[in-house]
């Protein structure tokens, strides 16, 4: 099996009471496992997608009353590309489930490869059908989040190398860039807070960090620190965040596994 890429990396997690600061946990959700995405169903069911590296393909895992995770049968209908990557989930209002994903192409390494998301939907948050069309494609684009903000227009933040791009789309469908680039890291996830502002969590220089907008991401302020700090010789990079019934805070998050830095 291979060294490196996602058949390397672990999905770990972390809790916070105010998404601000966090406590790690030693606790490895899920070997062979990159790119994580939480997300808590209306009965309160926790799922995590992945990109197993096994299978180089989106799988997803589910908790159970015990507290620990088992493997969840999920599948992607009449999707346009053979994979699905870098999986983003959306809880809308009616209870199903938009899944954002990059579809890869033949890389050919090219800068201006141009790349491109798709989504599906669920009413049960494991059974897809995908959508029509594509969501948007831009040069290099990969990992998209995506929130629905207050006034009811999505927001979509893509990973273009260490930095961040948004796009945005009234109802869901066809997104188009903003032109905001946020250049504290890649690998983002949108978070809308309870008062309204927008939190934007990036891979960056040390670990996750953070960002805060009081204005639908057209601005944005780094917060002080480090949210995740990435052990020495390591990457604490692809957060995923969601807040719990009781008001405190859950992100997974993903890591080498240390004995592949040996």
């Amino acid at each position: 099996m291979p060294s490196s890429g996602p058949y390397a990396h672990q999905v770990m997690f972390a809790t916070s009471a105010d998404g601000l600061n966090w406590q790690v946990s030693e606790e490895i959700i899920r070997d062979h496992g990159s790119v994580p995405e939480i997300i808590r169903l209306p009965d309160g069911t926790l799922l995590i997608y992945f990109v197993d590296g096994t299978a180089d393909d989106t799988r997803a895992i589910r908790r159970t009353t015990d507290g620990s995770w088992e493997e969840a049968t999920l599948t992607i209908s009449n999707r346009p590309t053979v994979k699905a990557w870098d999986p983003d989930a959306v809880l809308l209002p009616d209870g199903s489930v938009r899944l954002f994903y990059f579809g890869p192409p033949k890389m050919t390494g090219s800068m201006n490869e141009l790349h491109t998301i798709y989504s599906a939907t669920s009413q049960d948050g494991l059974t897809f059908v995908a959508d029509s069309g594509e969501r948007i494609t831009v040069n290099n684009v990969t990992d998209p989040s995506v929130v629905i903000l207050p006034d009811g227009t999505w927001l979509m933040a893509l990973s273009r190398g260490p930095e961040t791009l948004l796009a945005s789309s009234a109802a869901g469908g066809t997104f188009t860039e903003t032109g905001v680039v946020v250049s504290l890291g890649g690998v983002p996830e949108l978070t809308v807070l309870p008062d309204n502002t927008l939190r934007l969590y990036v891979s960056g220089q040390g670990g996750i960090r953070s960002l805060l907008s009081t204005n639908n991401g057209q601005t944005w302020k780094e917060e002080n620190g480090v949210r995740v700090n990435a052990q020495q010789g390591n990457v604490a990079a692809d957060p995923s965040v969601i807040r719990l019934e009781d008001g405190s805070w859950m992100m997974v998050w993903k890591r080498v596994d240390p004995e592949k830095l040996k």
